[in-house]
């Protein structure tokens, strides 16, 4: 092994058409069984909202529509997020368009994720352009304490920017417990197993970054 590892990468801001809009996210082709601290240390240095490692190649398959990868999703903190639709969206962009073009896997549709934590996620590239996904099923929700509840009120009004009426939080059941579901007096959102999106790369082709240097 070389004193100096690299590997490729692609800055991506899903569910928006605009590269200065949407929700970020890094795309880095790594082992992702690497130690987390190690994936910790590269995903703070991306400071992206969610870093998505991703293996640089595929599984065996006898079918060539289909691809199998190895995923893990760490926050910008440096903790692992059991699931992530946004940098699965993300990975799946940038997979998609790495297999387009002559003498590439251009017929690959489908790539199945398998996370680090267990979780197994799918993409499928649709003919109208659109990305869909499916992620795991939240199991049943969890009550909350009234005292969480009032903590969390105030991020929600933040990320919609206004003060909205929520009829009741949730926690996520086994697998997402980390996640949170709100349900809401003008509209519900709620954690789903399929979701469409529109993706833009930031780069019409992927970079090469130099991440870190192990000791000797």
């Amino acid at each position: 092994m070389s004193n100096l590892k690299t590997a490729h990468f692609a800055l991506v801001t899903a569910f928006t058409t605009n590269v200065y809009a949407g929700n970020p996210a890094a795309v880095v082709f790594l082992d992702p069984h690497l130690p987390l601290d190690v994936l910790g240390k590269i995903a703070r240095n991306f400071n992206q909202p969610i870093t998505s490692i991703v293996s640089s190649t595929s599984d065996p398959s006898d079918n060539d529509k289909t691809i199998t990868r190895h995923i893990q999703h760490i926050t910008s903190i440096g903790k692992e997020a059991a699931v992530c639709g946004h940098g699965t969206l993300a990975a799946a962009k940038v997979l998609f368009t790495q297999l387009e073009g002559p003498g590439k896997e251009g017929n690959v549709d489908t790539i199945h994720f398998r996370c680090v934590s267990g979780a197994r996620l799918v993409a499928i590239k649709r003919e109208d352009g659109f990305i869909e996904i499916q992620l795991p099923t939240s199991g049943v929700p969890v009550n909350i304490s009234s005292e969480e509840e009032t903590r969390l009120v105030p991020f929600v009004n933040k990320a919609f920017g206004r003060e909205v009426l929520i009829k009741k939080f949730r926690r996520g059941g086994p697998g997402v417990y980390q996640y949170h579901h709100c349900k809401f007096i003008q509209v519900y959102i709620l954690m789903v197993c399929r979701m469409l999106t529109r993706l833009k790369i930031s780069s019409s082709k992927l970079m090469k970054k130099k991440i870190w240097k192990p000791r000797s």
